[in-house]
């Protein structure tokens, strides 16, 4: 594209509640950058609250909106805004789009958090009142799709989450038979479940270790430092170092993975970024049931998903562990598939195509 027609290029406006919050790791940061990468201009507005709006970023976006308003061909939102926010694009008379990458009273229920019943209501009041006033609703899942009203259902486009194969190497298994996990903290993770099976399987695999990075959940720092100081031993350890950054290193020197989630509506809902960045590194993953992880596994046969036992994941661990052939067999599927589907630029373009946003960023004065 040639620095003329680039200019002509109609603008995508992101909102975003807090840059901060948006490490490397996850879907909005992706997204955005896959949405770049295309030829894509965007801006960014950051530092908007979800309910009432901070003086600074609102006088950026009224700036915006009276100097550059002919230049605008869409506003995304990363998350649901308070609604005299999003009237305010609404205004202007260009496309808005509303990306819901988790239901946050879902999500606390899930990870064993309380939600007070008001909080509840303004949430859910607040997410809705969202779907009424944008143009289009991007969700992670088919089951997240089916949670919502069907009055939404036209307007939303199904955008499953991805991983970046160029940011995640893919290597063959490591001689060391060291299962990985990488993830959030919390009660509803439910990592006892791999934990218990872990010193199941040690007896028969005396080389067998557990690597868990993670971040600590909010309100779950007690939790954490129990779990910690229960299972930490020699061969079973635990860190907080490991960033986005340092991600295609601690899959490169894992034989498997494993996501331990409970059942729960919110899990079987979720299509989880470090599900596809397993499979990006080459790395079969074992999974509890939880419908999208488990339907994903099996389309692409790049790993096994077990039962909420301890009995079924010791089962599922010790077919891996005991045949590298197949191990290395259900990553390499996992790795192809994430080459040719599950990526951030091909998610990228759907949005492009879904939402009708392709004619208004890409091809203009072209």
């Amino acid at each position: 594209m040639t620095r003329s027609i680039q200019d002509k290029r109609k603008t995508l406006v992101v909102l975003r509640a807090s840059v901060g919050n948006l490490n490397m790791g996850v879907r909005p940061y992706n997204l955005h950058r896959a949405l770049e990468r295309l030829g894509c201009r965007l801006e960014y507005i950051d530092g908007l609250r979800l309910g009432r709006p901070r003086p600074g970023p609102m006088l950026k976006l009224a700036r915006l909106l009276v100097t550059q308003r002919s230049r605008i061909g869409a506003f995304m939102l990363a998350h649901a805004f308070a609604a005299p926010v999003v009237r305010l694009l609404k205004a202007t008379g260009v496309p808005v789009i509303l990306d819901v990458r988790d239901d946050p009273n879902l999500q606390d229920e899930a990870y064993g958090l309380p939600v007070e019943p008001d909080l509840w209501r303004r949430r859910r009041a607040l997410l809705l009142k969202n779907f009424r006033l944008v143009d289009r609703v991007t969700v992670t899942s088919e089951t997240y799709r089916r949670m919502y009203p069907s009055e939404f259902q036209e307007r939303m486009v199904l955008i499953l989450n991805a991983s970046d194969p160029e940011h995640f190497r893919c290597s063959e298994l490591p001689q060391q038979r060291r299962v990985g996990v990488l993830s959030g903290l919390s009660p509803g993770r439910n990592l006892e479940l791999l934990l218990e099976a872990a010193l199941t399987l040690k007896t028969d695999f005396p080389d067998l270790e557990v690597a868990i990075g993670y971040q600590p959940y909010r309100d779950c720092a007690d939790y954490c430092r129990d779990l910690v100081k229960k299972y930490s031993c020699s061969w079973i350890s635990f860190t907080t170092e490991i960033d986005y950054g340092k991600a295609p290193d601690f899959y490169s020197s894992c034989y498997a993975t494993v996501i331990s989630h409970r059942k729960h509506e919110y899990f079987d809902a979720i299509t989880p970024v470090k599900l596809f960045d397993s499979m990006a590194s080459g790395r079969p993953v074992v999974s509890t049931d939880c419908s999208e992880t488990a339907k994903i596994l099996q389309e692409e046969q790049c790993g096994l998903v077990c039962d909420f036992t301890i009995e079924d994941m010791v089962s599922k661990l010790r077919l891996l562990l005991r045949d590298r052939d197949m191990a290395s067999r259900l990553g390499q599927n996992g790795r192809r598939a994430v080459e040719e589907r599950h990526n951030w630029l091909g998610r990228a373009q759907s949005i492009l195509l879904g939402t009708g946003l392709l004619e208004r960023l890409l091809r203009v004065g072209t």
